[in-house]
């Protein structure tokens, strides 16, 4: 319980701005949040997010109909090219899953640090699971009314667009505000 109470309050840790060349040895979160390192796997993880929407909204712009009626026990599922861009958006769709789970604790190290990365990971996997059950639970009553996945598919490719457009605007109000309290700093540092 230790470490969720430290995750709940690293946000609210003192700055440590000594000289400007000397690196805080206990940076406070906002400024952990644009090291070098960081910066490399979001730009990573973004991209991977990008890879994940753009597959999933091929899977559910196919005609998934016309592959039903062109399947018969003569004619394969790779034979018909709807099922080979089928089977090629699946794969995309799998290999970005597993990049992003590759890239979920370290992007949860560098930014909360190695004693408090377990428990980010703790709530992190709490609240994918949780999500996990709402989304099937949602996407089956959709499919029960609807008689299709597709608004589903679609809805499944925008959440992860929403989230990269939510994490570069706050990387760029991040960035202004660090510019300006740097430059602030700088000035007492000088003056003072």
């Amino acid at each position: 319980m230790g470490q969720f109470k430290r995750l709940s309050t690293c946000c609210r840790g003192p700055v440590n701005l000594e000289e400007p060349d000397i690196q805080p040895v206990r940076m406070h979160l906002c400024h952990r949040l644009w090291s070098v390192e960081l910066n490399r796997l979001l730009i990573l993880f973004l991209s991977v997010l990008l890879w994940n929407a753009l597959t999933t909204l091929i899977i559910a712009l196919l005609p998934l109909s016309d592959l039903a009626g062109k399947l018969s026990a003569e004619v394969g599922f790779f034979s018909v090219p709807i099922g080979q861009a089928m089977t090629v958006a699946c794969l995309g769709v799998g290999i970005s899953y597993g990049g992003l789970y590759v890239l979920y604790p370290q992007i949860l190290m560098s930014t909360l640090g190695d004693e408090l990365w377990v428990a980010g990971l703790g709530v992190f996997l709490l609240f994918n699971g949780a999500m996990n059950l709402v989304g099937t639970t949602i996407g089956g009553r959709v499919f029960d009314s609807t008689g299709s996945y597709k608004s589903v598919f679609i809805f499944a490719a925008c959440v992860p667009l929403v989230s990269v457009v939510i994490t570069i605007c706050g990387q760029i109000i991040q960035f202004h505000r660090n510019r300006h309290s740097d430059s602030s700093a700088l000035q007492r540092y000088v003056l003072g």
